[in-house]
């Protein structure tokens, strides 16, 4: 997924949050790996596990950020790898974050 970030932008971007389904909570059976790069192509955070707290359960997790940075009208990519093992399934839903302008 690719998203220009908008331009009244001032700071934040601390946190990504994600919506998660998942069959089962162990990354035995089920998993999403979140990949976050900058505008420069930085890895913000690489193949960070998000899997709902409880299965078959949507789930909001959040996906921290370090070591990039942002400015209003950048292009932020973030990258989805789902697992799953037999008959469990993931699902990603909604990614939103919060910025100041």
């Amino acid at each position: 997924v690719r998203n220009q970030i908008p331009s009244d932008y001032r700071s934040g971007f601390g946190t990504f949050k994600v919506w998660v389904y998942g069959a089962s909570t162990s990354t035995a059976n089920n998993d999403i790996q979140v990949t976050v790069r900058d505008n420069a192509g930085t890895a913000c955070a690489t193949s960070v596990s998000v899997l709902p707290g409880t299965a078959n359960t949507w789930t909001e997790q959040s996906v921290t950020l370090t070591g990039c940075s942002f400015a209003a009208n950048d292009i932020i990519t973030v990258s989805f790898k789902a697992l799953s093992l037999s008959n469990n399934g993931v699902r990603v839903g909604e990614v939103s974050y919060l910025y100041t302008n």
